[in-house]
């Protein structure tokens, strides 16, 4: 087993943070109406420390992973979904030592052929895992003893590619393709003891959604006790209160919003989608969009080649767009979208959970030399890991 590295300058952060005082909601401070935030694509430099107060580096210990799809920390527990050959999810230590994997690939009892994404719920204790063809398997976290399982395939959801559990019986589902007859929906409220579902929202546009499909994450996300929506052409970000779905922010029309008639258009396929939305000066395939404190973090492109960053800041009302990203925190490397080293995976009140590959870091390093003598011994530890060690995840501690 692999002894943990942790770089002297980015350790591990185990206290919680206090919960923020605010959510979407209040963040208006209009009676409830939907805030309005314009988003211009504009050149500029984000900075992990606008967005950080502390950070960690962990090396996850054990069986080799096959990439890290998802991300949860439950208390003083990493959960990683992605293949070993122990099993499909893992269970670490917050220093990164290995505790356990359960949930093996297959088509047998207790088996998932694959993983669309996975969701601690709060509610009853257990990590709920979907499958790619609507299965959904809860575990128990303290042995991976699957406690019960139901299935989509039955309703008019069939397939999902997201859930998020509201209470210890029911769930959203995202639902980005169309798989049956009749009215479909991106969001569905279903109740996995009765099996029945008990809410639609957001009609689901067919020829659009099999044209403009592609990899999202996060669609469906919970920041301080509320439940969120987002998809990456939809007009804005929803909340599940009540049992309804209500706008709480919407993008501000300006010359760069995407416009209904481009979502009306007739595209043949995803190919000539894209080159439509490069050719049309518009913002478009807006996605990952995670809950950072106050503030959003999300990418978008704009054209063919440019893609950005983008900050809203909850409490003023403000989004800011950055075509690179500086890591002046960790290694000091900067990049833009495309080459930056940094995924980020998750987040809650306290982290920004970001995976990376050791040498893809050290690779944009040579063209960022630097004179910090921690940044340089940094650079030096992390050059002597192993090279078939599991990618990094890294705990980037929430700025208040």
């Amino acid at each position: 087993m692999r002894k943990l590295v942790v770089l002297n300058r980015v350790q591990c952060i185990l206290a919680a943070l206090f919960l923020l005082s605010f959510a979407f909601s209040c963040s208006s401070g209009r009676g409830g109406e939907a805030m309005d935030i314009e988003v211009v694509p504009t050149a500029g430099v984000l900075h992990f420390s606008d967005l950080y107060e502390g950070c960690g580096a962990v090396v996850p210990q054990g069986p080799m992973l096959r990439g890290i799809v998802d991300v949860e920390i439950v208390d003083s527990t990493i959960i990683v979904l992605g293949g070993t050959d122990s099993g499909m999810v893992s269970l670490y230590t917050m220093d990164g030592e290995y505790l356990y994997s359960f949930l093996q690939a297959g088509r047998g009892p207790e088996e998932m052929t694959d993983v669309r994404t996975m969701a601690y719920n709060r509610f009853t204790g257990l990590l709920d895992v979907l499958g790619y063809f609507g299965a959904v398997y809860s575990f128990d976290l303290s042995s991976g003893r699957l406690v019960k399982s139901f299935t989509l395939n039955d309703c008019e959801i069939m397939y999902a590619a997201d859930l998020l559990p509201v209470d210890a019986d029911r769930y959203l589902f995202y639902k980005e393709m169309s798989y049956v007859d009749g009215p479909e929906y991106e969001v569905y409220l279903f109740n996995s003891s009765t099996e029945e579902v008990e809410g639609r929202w957001l009609p689901l546009d067919k020829d659009f959604a099999e044209a403009a499909s592609f990899g999202q994450s996060n669609n469906l996300y919970e920041y301080d006790g509320h439940f969120y929506f987002y998809s990456a052409f939809l007009d804005g970000v929803y909340e599940y209160a009540s049992d309804t779905m209500t706008a709480v922010l919407r993008f501000a029309d300006n010359d760069y919003n995407f416009t209904q008639r481009m979502k009306d258009a007739s595209y043949p396929d995803l190919f000539a989608f894209g080159d439509a939305c490069a050719a049309s000066g518009r913002i478009w395939g807006h996605v990952s969009m995670y809950r950072i404190g106050g503030r959003t973090l999300s990418q978008y492109r704009h054209g063919k080649e440019d893609f950005y960053w983008l900050v809203m800041d909850l409490e003023q009302g403000t989004g800011i767009s950055y075509d690179m990203l500086e890591d002046d925190m960790l290694w000091g490397v900067t990049s833009g979208v495309v080459d930056s080293p940094y995924m980020l995976l998750a987040s809650d009140e306290r982290f920004a959970v970001y995976t990376a590959a050791p040498y893809d870091i050290l690779d944009l390093a040579e063209e960022c030399p630097t004179d910090d003598p921690e940044i340089m011994a940094a650079r030096a530890r992390l050059a002597q890991l192993p090279y078939e060690s599991n990618d990094l995840i890294l705990l980037m501690s929430v700025r208040q």
